[in-house]
């Protein structure tokens, strides 16, 4: 990736962490991929450190630096084209670490993007730093721990799903819309749309939560109906 951005003449950095407070660098930290890349890395003769050009050039050992550069307390805007923002281990959602530190450390970062008065100019125009940059949050690994327990809120998820399909359910979009799964027939056709139901209400949800709107049960019948006596 860094040489097709350095092939395109795309400014990038890599914000990592060090092992060591000591001053020396020892190539960053295990998460600090560019230390695995000799081109960019060039280690001493001890392999400690990296001395290569392009690791002085883009590799920031230092995370909070990112919000320098994107103008936080006065810093200097100096967002690259590219940027890799790896935490410290406490940051870092791993085991042993803050159970807040992660989240907070993504906020800050995205916070900091968001109220950034810096601005690119591009094709004459100018634009904030919100305005020209994808925020992608990845995680490393896929975790590896197993919980018995299913979680609480797929089982409340579940329950309700049943109550809207039962016979005690109200009438409305989400309830005609299971129905109609239900009655495809099939050896599981029931248990299906109950799970189908679930996923769509948990959907539903998330669209009131983040919208704001107040929820129709009948909105799409109502719509249906203005439509066809139009």
């Amino acid at each position: 990736m860094a040489d097709l951005l350095d092939g395109a003449n795309l400014t990038w950095t890599y914000y990592s962490s060090a092992y060591s407070s000591a001053g020396q660098d020892k190539g960053g930290s295990l998460w600090t991929a560019p230390n695995a890349l000799q081109a960019i890395c060039v280690p001493d003769a001890n392999f400690q450190n990296c001395t290569g050009t392009e690791w002085k050039n883009h590799v920031v050992i230092n995370p909070p630096q990112v919000l320098s550069d994107l103008g936080t307390n006065g810093g200097t805007c100096d967002l690259k084209n590219v940027s890799w923002v790896i935490p410290t281990g406490p940051n870092s959602d791993h085991p042993g670490g803050s159970s807040t530190g992660g989240p907070d450390w993504v906020a800050s970062i995205v916070n900091a993007l968001g109220e950034s008065r810096c601005t690119d100019t591009i094709n004459g125009q100018s634009f904030t730093y919100w305005q020209d940059t994808a925020v992608v949050i990845t995680w490393d690994d896929w975790g590896g721990f197993y919980d018995h327990e299913p979680p609480a809120i797929l089982a409340t998820l579940v329950q309700g799903a049943q109550h809207i399909l039962g016979p005690f359910g109200i009438d409305c979009d989400l309830r005609r819309w299971g129905l109609k799964l239900a009655e495809r027939g099939g050896r599981n056709a029931k248990k299906q749309a109950v799970i189908a139901t679930a996923r769509k209400l948990a959907v539903l949800l998330h669209h009131l939560w983040v919208s704001g709107e107040v929820h129709e049960p009948l909105h799409n019948s109502r719509r249906l109906t203005v439509a066809a006596a139009a």
